[in-house]
């Protein structure tokens, strides 16, 4: 092996080892949680350990509230509604086919939007039409902080950084 390959190998494994090293002193650590900082965002950079947190989390329901009638076309009724998460109230929109239920249930979750012009239903109302014109009651929430849903702040900001 000649003069500069070897020059090359040792400040290639000299760059690996600093890396590595930097990596590991720029690594948060997961099991200091600040009281004001729930566990599952600590967490975010593991996976499996957000995932589990979520699993171990109590959920408490919340009944759907109707908030007004969106639209009635013959086939199927529109509604805005609203139900309580995690203390926040959420938004959406529920069609529901005319007729005697029960009814097969669909959720839909709309793509990306720009928050301060979103809609409900934007995202997810062709396809709920569709659905609800073949029997199907569709429900599609916003997302927090999208049309009318309130935002949780400090969760924003602790996710910003």
């Amino acid at each position: 092996m000649n003069k500069h390959a070897k020059i090359l190998l040792i400040l290639c494994v000299i760059g690996i080892i600093a890396v590595v090293v930097v990596l590991q002193r720029t690594k948060p650590d997961t099991n200091t949680n600040s009281p004001n900082v729930s566990p599952s965002i600590t967490e975010k950079n593991n996976s499996s350990s957000f995932i589990e947190s979520l699993r171990s989390r109590d959920y408490k329901p919340s009944p759907i509230t109707i908030e007004s009638t969106v639209s009635n076309n013959g086939v199927y009724t529109g509604y805005l509604i609203s139900y309580i998460s995690d203390g926040l109230k959420i938004y959406g929109r529920m069609n529901v086919p005319v007729g005697q239920g029960p009814f097969p249930v669909i959720i839909l979750n709309h793509g990306y939007f720009n928050q301060s012009s979103f809609a409900s239903g934007d995202g997810t109302q062709t396809m709920a039409d569709i659905l609800a014109r073949n029997g199907y009651l569709t429900l599609a929430s916003d997302y927090r902080g999208f049309g009318k849903s309130e935002n949780d702040i400090t969760l924003i900001t602790l996710l910003r950084f």
